[in-house]
């Protein structure tokens, strides 16, 4: 009857109803990510328990890949590491 009467009004009404079954489904799924996340960290921090940092080197690293496409082909070129920085823990 409401389909006869307002079409638009009906629309409105299963997209409403369609919203508000997907809110319900997508809050079950991120609670459960959540609880994956936070049983990751609780392993994480276990793992962590008695490691030292001390006299230890910290650095980090740009990995540079170079591509040239030319007609349909691509070519792979060089591949190079570059250090951008370097720490002594101590």
């Amino acid at each position: 009857m409401i389909l006869e009467r307002d079409p638009e009004g009906y629309q409105m009404a299963i997209m409403i109803r369609s919203m508000k079954k997907n809110k319900k489904e997508n809050n079950k799924i991120s609670s459960i990510q959540d609880k994956a996340e936070e049983s990751y960290m609780d392993e994480l921090h276990e793992r962590a328990k008695g490691v030292s940092l001390e006299d230890t080197e910290l650095k980090g690293c740009n990995t540079v890949l170079n591509v040239s496409f030319s007609g349909e082909k691509a070519e792979i070129g060089e591949i190079s590491t570059q250090e951008f920085f370097r720490i002594k823990v101590e």
